[in-house]
């Protein structure tokens, strides 16, 4: 049995440079592990770490990981250090899930997209971050789009250390200014669909059948605001005034009409929900 060789005192294990490529169920005999070192292993996934509920520092550097890797919901609430430098990583989803993580090293990595940033605003606890070497960092603001998607929380560190780098006062100052917006993926693009197909029915007289809860007010998005008008074009400005009593321009301003309207809430909803580039 297996369980005669369990070590169940074991908290810190080393097994960098070896040449295992996966990982498999032994790691169930390191029930009390806290940090554990694979680097340099050859890997190319890290589905077995889910058996590993109370590690705190993990080394995932130097392999051949395309993702995050998949910790036990237990786990994922104790992580504290986590690298996962030069890998093959190319998206940030799954990252919110590390709710305590304060150490993360993306560097080396095959980042190129702004938006993946955005899973980094669920990291309250964060206090390093290193993104060095990858595509996303050759923009020449890169810094301050990685800062403003970070967690508003975090503007309270004063070392809070973004590539080996301090923030400035002047960079800790827009620290969560993206935070507002929606993040990409399905549930952002329901919500979206949901909106422009609320305020086309609305236009149409129909009934809405958007209930999500965290979605605001689609009869708040339909008022008429300034936001949401075009200037009008010359047919539309003789059209009103063909159409007034005495022949004058009328002094109030008309919503547009219904392909404007949506056109221009259209754009807007990309506008107020979409990170930008």
């Amino acid at each position: 049995m297996a369980t005669e060789y369990l070590w169940e005192n074991l908290e810190t294990a080393n097994f960098s440079g070896n040449h295992l490529g996966h990982l498999d169920s032994s790691l169930r005999l390191l029930p009390a592990i806290k940090e554990l070192d694979l680097s340099y292993c050859e890997l190319v996934d890290a589905i077995s770490l889910f058996c590993l509920p109370t590690i705190t520092k993990l080394n995932l550097s130097y392999n051949q990981l395309t993702s995050m890797p998949a910790l036990s919901e237990n786990a994922s609430n104790v992580l504290q250090s986590l690298n996962l430098s030069n890998n093959l990583i190319v998206d940030l989803r799954g990252i919110e899930r590390f709710i305590t993580l304060e150490e993360l090293n993306l560097k080396g990595n095959l980042i190129s997209v702004e938006q993946t940033l955005v899973h980094l605003n669920d990291l309250a606890n964060l206090k390093n971050l290193n993104i060095l070497r990858n595509p996303v960092t050759h923009g020449l603001n890169y810094r301050n789009h990685v800062i403003r998607c970070l967690h508003s929380s975090i503007r309270s560190c004063e070392q809070f250390i973004l590539d080996d780098t301090t923030l400035l006062f002047s960079e800790r100052k827009v620290i969560g200014a993206a935070s507002g917006r929606l993040k990409l993926g399905s549930s952002s693009s329901q919500l979206l669909k949901c909106l422009i197909d609320s305020i086309n029915n609305i236009l149409k007289g129909k009934k809405t059948n958007c209930n999500r809860s965290r979605e605001p007010p689609v009869t708040q998005l339909a008022q008429p605001s300034s936001s949401f008008y075009l200037h009008k074009s010359s047919t539309e400005t003789e059209r009103e005034e063909s159409s007034s009593p005495d022949n004058t321009t009328t002094t109030n301003k008309l919503p547009p009409r219904g392909e404007d309207f949506i056109s221009v809430f259209h754009s807007n909803i990309f506008e107020r929900y979409l990170p930008p580039l």
